[in-house]
């Protein structure tokens, strides 16, 4: 971070502290139930949009490897019931805790 505040300081002179060529950045993306491979191809490109318009010298490019379909199960379940009662205990207790 201390070097981004530097460089954002003087103007964004890339010449002035070199840094790597390229970098890869992996991204793992679960479609949530009802969302579609567009939908989340369009929010991976609507985050690299506003990193160029923060850094337009960004050359970044997107592509999707994987695709699988969201994981479901049913609200009647016994299993979501001890989740939901279990997260519910954990957050009332976090609550508690921070008040």
């Amino acid at each position: 971070m201390r070097s981004r505040r530097h460089r954002r300081a003087r103007g964004h002179d890339r010449r002035a502290r070199p840094g790597p060529s390229g970098c890869t950045v992996a991204l793992e993306r679960r479609t949530l139930p009802g969302e579609q491979i567009d939908d989340v191809e369009q929010e991976i490109t609507d985050l690299l949009d506003a990193c160029r318009r923060l850094d337009p010298a960004l050359e970044a490019a997107a592509r999707t490897l994987l695709v699988r379909d969201p994981f479901e199960i049913a609200e009647t379940v016994p299993f979501v019931g001890l989740v939901r009662d279990a997260a519910v205990e954990v957050l009332e207790r976090a609550e508690e805790r921070d008040a």
